[in-house]
């Protein structure tokens, strides 16, 4: 796919929410891959499934976006402000967030495997029942954060802040990465959910 012009993107993401709006009726889903949206004014403009893999978004403000049940796999948000964002039922596997402000942001039932969160904060954010697996949560805020159901093998939790986090009692542990290095440092299973819960209690 060529990449689009700003009129361009401008007129399709209007379709989009048109699309949205109408339940499917008129307009027209958005479909874009590997450009950059960081010009993108989105004023009353919805990320709600929308399909945009790979595309790179840079100091947006998407504070309060619906963003539930979209696609945007390898996408890369860089220092954007997505307080309150809701991500429900999403595809964000392999998805970028460095240095992104997500506080009570709510990824209910969302694929995070192999996301980077680094230096995110993420305070008081919904991961109940997501797919956790190789996601990346080093130097992230998660205080208060709920992990109720979420599956945990791989993840990286090396000089995070999980102080009043919560829900690790029933999460899906497999192993976790305590190194805050590219040395891992594994904990596996109750050896793991202990250290969580312990510094969920500091």
């Amino acid at each position: 796919m060529e990449p689009l012009e700003q009129s361009q993107l401008k007129k399709a993401f209007e379709l989009h929410k048109i699309w949205v709006d109408s339940l499917g009726k008129d307009g027209q889903q958005i479909t874009v891959f590997n450009q950059d949206l960081s010009a993108v004014d989105w004023t009353d403009l919805t990320l709600h499934d929308a399909k945009l893999p790979s595309c790179i978004f840079h100091g947006c403000d998407l504070s309060q976006m619906d963003m539930n049940y979209s696609y945007m796999g390898g996408a890369v948000f860089i220092t954007c402000k997505m307080t309150e964002v809701r991500i429900v039922k999403a595809n964000f596997i392999l998805t970028v967030f460095r240095g992104c402000d997500l506080a009570r942001a709510r990824f209910f039932r969302t694929r995070l495997n192999g996301a980077d969160f680094r230096h995110s904060d993420l305070q008081e954010v919904d991961l109940r029942n997501t797919n956790l697996n190789a996601t990346d949560f080093r130097s992230a805020d998660l205080r208060k954060a709920q992990f109720t159901k979420a599956a945990i093998e791989g993840t990286q939790f090396g000089k995070a802040d999980l102080r009043g986090a919560s829900g690790f009692e029933e999460c899906l542990i497999e192993s976790i990465d305590i190194s805050d290095s590219t040395i891992p440092e594994m904990l596996e299973a109750d050896e793991a959910r202990n250290w969580l819960i312990q510094k969920a209690a500091e």
